[in-house]
C-alpha cells in the first residue's frame, strides 16, 4: 500500500503591516464610520511595526472627489496625514495600504469610512410653546433631522432624559403623568460629530380646579379695617 505525504512549509513574517490606531481630529467612532465636525481634520496612523505608506487619499462617496494625502517616504511607527484643503460635508472613504521593511504590504488594505459634518441638528418639539393640557398625562415628542444623542432634557429643572425611547435615534417619545402648572421643558442633543443643539418649551397643565391660596393678610386676619388682599393659584387664572 502506497502512503502519501504533503509537506505543509510555514514561514514567518509574511504579514504586513497591522495598524495599532487611528484617531481623526475631533473624531467619534459609532460602529463602522467615524464621524468629525472638522472640515480640514488630522489622521493619525499608528503601526504595530515600522512601515512605510504607499498609497493614502481619501474619496468623496457621492461625488468622487479624489484628495491624496501625503505621508513621507520613509519608514515610522507614526503618521500625521494632513489635508491641503477644506473638505465639504459628507460620507467619505479613507484608503490606506502600507508595507514594511519585507515589502509585503497589507493584506486587505485599509478602508475606512469618515463622515464629515458640521451642521447643527434640527429640533422640532411637541407640545407646543404655550399648549395647555386639560389632562395630567402629557405626551411630549422631540424630533431630529439627523441621528443624535440626548444630553439633557428637563422639565422645571428637574432631568426626565431616561423616560424617553427611540428607535432610529431620531425620533424620541415620553409621556409624563405632570401635575398641574406652569411647566418650562429644556432638552439638548448632540449628533455623532459633536455637534450641538438646544431648544425649549414652556406649557400649563390645568387638569384639576384651580387651587387658590391666601398670601395676604397671613392667616386671614388683619390689624386695619380695610387692607389689601393678596391671592395666588397653582395656575394662570383670570378673576
Amino acid at each position: 500500500e502506497e502512503i502519501k505525504k504533503i509537506f505543509i512549509e510555514a514561514h514567518d513574517k509574511t504579514d504586513g503591516p497591522r495598524i495599532l490606531s487611528l484617531n481623526v481630529t475631533d473624531g467619534t467612532k459609532v460602529l463602522d464610520k467615524i464621524y468629525t465636525s472638522s472640515q480640514k481634520p488630522a489622521i493619525d496612523i499608528q503601526f504595530f511595526e515600522q512601515a512605510t505608506i504607499t498609497h493614502s487619499r481619501i474619496v468623496n462617496k457621492n461625488t468622487g472627489l479624489i484628495v491624496p494625502l501625503q505621508a513621507g517616504s520613509g519608514p515610522s511607527t507614526k503618521f500625521s496625514l494632513l489635508l491641503a484643503e477644506m473638505l465639504p460635508n459628507g460620507e467619505y472613504s479613507f484608503e490606506l495600504n502600507a508595507k514594511n521593511k519585507n515589502n509585503i504590504f497589507m493584506d486587505p488594505s485599509l478602508s475606512q469610512i469618515i463622515v464629515i459634518d458640521n451642521s447643527k441638528p434640527v429640533l422640532s418639539i411637541s407640545p407646543q410653546n404655550g399648549e395647555i393640557f386639560n389632562a395630567s398625562a402629557v405626551p411630549i415628542k422631540l424630533a431630529f433631522d439627523k441621528e443624535v444623542n440626548l444630553e439633557n432634557v428637563k422639565i422645571n429643572s428637574e432631568s426626565i432624559k431616561d423616560s424617553f425611547s427611540t428607535i432610529d435615534g431620531k425620533a424620541f417619545a415620553a409621556t409624563l403623568n405632570l401635575s398641574d402648572g406652569n411647566k418650562n421643558l429644556e432638552v439638548s442633543a448632540k449628533d455623532f460629530a459633536k455637534n450641538q443643539v438646544a431648544g425649549s418649551v414652556s406649557f400649563v397643565v390645568d387638569a384639576n380646579p384651580a387651587v387658590i391660596s391666601l398670601l395676604s393678610p397671613r392667616f386671614g386676619t388683619a390689624s386695619k379695617a380695610i387692607f389689601d388682599v393678596l391671592v395666588e393659584t397653582d395656575n394662570d387664572a383670570a378673576c
